[in-house]
């Protein structure tokens, strides 16, 4: 039979193929945060070979791994090569590896097009990547109108607006 000593130090292991990364609290009681033992190999598999949970990883090693992504000097270190005219589009090498070369220069592009000076200096200016549609007129009319965005009324209005067109929106029609 087990003592209760054995039965908690029992109890405080992962099971088979788990390990302990730090503990959890769930409804006031502390537990063992258990996960597979086979994340970590995956995540130290990159294509730099080092992994920030790695003993003795710096933020050195962070920017080592920083490539320039798109362009003429894709996979090129993140800096502006002899020659380059261009503004580098830098990238850690892991989130290039998983871009394609098509999203690559696409993303070299639009980052030129914005931050054209490659030899602006000052602070750096982000670029996102996000899609950034075109407000229409409706949009831009209704938000103006309403003091809470996004809202129930807003939304409404907005619906209303683009079913009877933006220049129609908003005037009071006359009734006999």
């Amino acid at each position: 039979m087990k003592t209760y000593k054995e039965f908690v130090s029992e109890a405080k292991k992962c099971w088979k193929g788990y390990k302990k990364e730090g503990t959890q609290k769930l409804f006031g009681k502390t537990y063992n945060r258990c996960v597979k033992a086979d994340e970590e190999v995956e995540l130290s598999e990159k294509l730099d070979g080092k992994s920030a949970k790695d003993p003795g990883y710096s933020l050195r090693d962070w920017f080592k791994g920083w490539v320039q992504a798109g362009g003429k000097y894709d996979g090129e270190p993140c800096a502006k090569q002899p020659g380059q005219t261009t503004k580098p589009y830098c990238r850690d090498a892991d989130d290039r590896a998983a871009m394609d070369k098509d999203e690559r220069d696409k993303r070299a592009a639009k980052k030129r097009k914005e931050d054209p000076n490659p030899n602006r200096s000052g602070s750096a200016k982000i670029v996102t990547q996000e899609a950034a549609g075109e407000k229409d007129a409706c949009y831009k009319k209704v938000k103006s109108r309403y003091r809470i965005w996004p809202s129930a009324y807003a939304s409404g209005a907005l619906v209303k607006c683009r079913k009877v067109g933006a220049a129609n929106w908003g005037n009071k029609s006359k009734k006999k």
